[in-house]
């Protein structure tokens, strides 16, 4: 997702839904009784103040935005900002650098991360700074473990959704990039693996419809690649439309040998979720 940083007003838009910039410090929100929020962050050492409105965790919804602090939309001023949302009394969230809960009971949240690394041992980038508003729960990231081509690779399958809806994507390119703001692409860390030591990316890849459904294979031109020695990956993925994101989710895969019934039991899993979708019933069958 791209933030428009030349742009000073933008109305709801498809880029740019929750991420507010890049390497940033001295990190600050307010909410003030109207519901709109005022971010204030240091980039490049200048000093800015961005004010978002008019979203709350829904799918195809998207912040409108002031990056003028409010002298051009007229939606506050941030000089004037007087601050109503509480204490945070949301749920625990990964990479959280500031959050509170506003009067009506809505949340609002800054989380701070490196979201985008080099796939196959990418272990730096940039940080991003993502703001997020929502009631309730967050998204859920469903992570399980199973093996590909009878127990030669590793593989992991599961669903995203929202308050019990799949995320599913909009539209999107031939390489996974998503062209309208809608899908969202997981990612996945492997620590000490065959990338490098510590943790290093494995791969990014979209969740797909029906279901939310997702899958990977630890394989890369032919080989096992990005297999942790320990056991230890982690995921992230941005949350649907404006909701939080999921960040650095621990998981592990299923310890032990190949074993050919839970395989199979997990395959039959992965065409129920996928109803037949190519993106998925390929992590089945797909040639090397």
């Amino acid at each position: 997702m791209l933030a428009t940083l030349i742009a000073l007003v933008a109305v709801p838009v498809a880029h740019g839904s929750n991420l507010v910039a890049r390497n940033v410090t001295s990190i600050k929100l307010k909410v003030n009784k109207k519901g709109v929020a005022l971010v204030q962050y240091k980039a490049r050492g200048v000093q800015r103040n961005v004010l978002y409105w008019g979203a709350e965790g829904d799918f195809r919804q998207f912040f409108g935005y002031d990056r003028s602090g409010g002298a051009v939309s007229g939606r506050a001023n941030w000089q004037k900002f007087k601050n109503a949302c509480g204490p945070y009394r949301g749920p625990e969230l990964n990479a959280v650098v500031a959050a509170c809960t506003a009067p009506d009971g809505s949340h609002w949240a800054l989380q701070y991360y490196i979201r985008i690394m080099a796939n196959h041992g990418g272990r730096t980038g940039p940080k991003e700074l993502h703001v997020s508003h929502w009631r309730g729960d967050p998204p859920v990231l469903e992570v399980k473990s199973d093996w590909s081509y009878k127990g030669r690779f590793r593989h992991i399958y599961g669903t995203l959704t929202y308050h019990g809806r799949p995320v599913n994507p909009g539209k999107y390119d031939i390489s996974g990039r998503v062209l309208d703001g809608k899908g969202r692409n997981l990612s996945i860390d492997a620590y000490n693996s065959n990338h490098g030591r510590g943790w290093r990316r494995v791969d990014m890849f979209l969740a797909h419809k029906p279901n939310g459904q997702w899958c990977y294979t630890f394989v890369w031109q032919g080989k096992a690649q990005g297999v942790s020695r320990s056991n230890r990956y982690r995921a992230s993925v941005a949350g649907p439309g404006v909701a939080p994101d999921i960040v650095y989710q621990p998981f592990s895969m299923i310890p032990g040998p190949y074993d050919p019934a839970v395989d199979e039991e997990a395959n039959r899993e992965i065409l129920r979720l996928s109803q037949g979708a190519l993106k998925v019933t390929r992590c089945l069958r797909e040639p090397l």
